[in-house]
């Protein structure tokens, strides 16, 4: 899965790549121009890619809260910060 990861993860439409500990091993958020786009990287591209068995694809509807962009260096101090 790492090796997949770091395929993925070079392709700048790829804004997400995640290790999950559930059904499948990666997860991806992905940004394309159009639906056409996104069949072809799927089918042409990502399918291509050794250790890819199986894609599952999920549209977004509608966007309830917009993604949240961590500060790594912030929660590595309350991470470390002294609990009372």
């Amino acid at each position: 899965a790492l090796q997949v990861a770091a395929t993925l993860a070079a392709d700048p439409r790829i804004e997400i790549v995640m290790q999950t500990l559930g059904t499948f091993d990666l997860l991806l958020e992905v940004v394309c121009a159009s639906h056409a786009e996104l069949l072809n990287l799927i089918n042409e591209e990502i399918k291509a890619i050794p250790g890819v068995a199986v894609v599952e694809t999920n549209l977004y509807a509608r966007i309830e809260r917009p993604a949240i962009e961590w500060d790594a260096d912030a929660l590595m101090m309350a991470i470390k910060r002294p609990r009372d």
